[in-house]
């Protein structure tokens, strides 16, 4: 269930979502991604 709430708060942005009376940080597709792939790796983001 935690995963479909951080899913919900990354497609999104308009809505806000809380999980366990918290705000999630994630308030759109690029910080839901980050949450996948470490920022440290080579990973290339296209943006169509």
């Amino acid at each position: 269930m935690r995963k479909r709430v951080y899913d919900m708060a990354g497609l999104l942005p308009c809505v806000k979502v809380f999980l366990n009376g918290r705000q999630l940080e994630v308030n759109s597709f690029l910080k839901y991604v980050d949450l996948y792939f470490n920022n440290t790796e080579e990973t290339i983001k296209i943006r169509d």
